[in-house]
């Protein structure tokens, strides 16, 4: 990949800009109460993968009403629980156990100095948040989206053709970055945009930064 025609990144969030290693452990442990909730939410979550909705209530309705139809729980108590509870003990999670990437400061740096702009991307809420958890302060990005309010879950063509008619920027001058072949990959490859697949398995991230930082 020629990384020097690249200006502008997108980065997913989770996996990406930090290593998400034993991540569902800890927020399992972290409220053992429960633990059936979130087990139904990522299951739920999995079958709206990709749908079109009209925009973050859209979604989290469906959402609520999977998660309370498989738990038989009322949706009031799935939203109160996911907003009130799993949102910010994810984030509490994230502050007292993972960091950025280290190279993420110098890397962002680099980028704006080679006047591009940054946009960060997640399929959970809270983005500014967990942000801040991990130690990317406001101001080191240009755009946090949250997928839901685009249009739905990545891969959705239609969260990603929001995102690009927002950000406004040349196609061609644009890299996505992720950990998801089937999410961000899927969604950035049918939208046109080029894509960066940071492997957990192999030196991915460390490619990225020998072709921007080092080369």
């Amino acid at each position: 990949m020629d990384f020097s025609k690249f200006r502008h990144f997108i980065f997913d969030l989770d996996g990406t800009l930090y290593d998400s290693s034993r991540l569902p452990v800890r927020l399992i442990f972290g409220d053992l109460r429960h633990m059936m909730l979130l087990k139904s939410e990522r299951t739920v979550r999995r079958l709206l993968k990709g749908m079109p909705f009209e925009g973050a209530e859209d979604y989290y309705s469906a959402l609520f009403d999977g998660i309370s139809q498989e738990r038989r729980v009322p949706v009031e108590a799935v939203r109160k629980w996911y907003f009130e509870g799993y949102m910010p003990q994810t984030v509490a999670t994230l502050k007292a156990h993972y960091h950025c990437r280290p190279e993420v400061p110098a890397l962002f740096d680099w980028i704006h100095g080679q006047g591009g702009k940054i946009a960060v991307i997640s399929d959970y809420g809270f983005v500014r948040e967990k942000l801040d958890a991990i130690g990317i302060t406001e101001g080191m990005v240009d755009y946090e989206f949250e997928a839901p309010a685009l249009g739905g879950l990545k891969p959705c063509v239609r969260t990603y053709e929001k995102m690009l008619e927002i950000l406004g920027l040349p196609l061609e001058e644009i890299l996505m970055v992720g950990d998801r072949l089937d999410t961000d990959g899927r969604g950035a490859i049918d939208s046109g945009i080029e894509f960066f697949f940071i492997d957990k398995k192999t030196n991915s991230w460390d490619i990225l930064i020998d072709n921007t930082l080092r080369k």
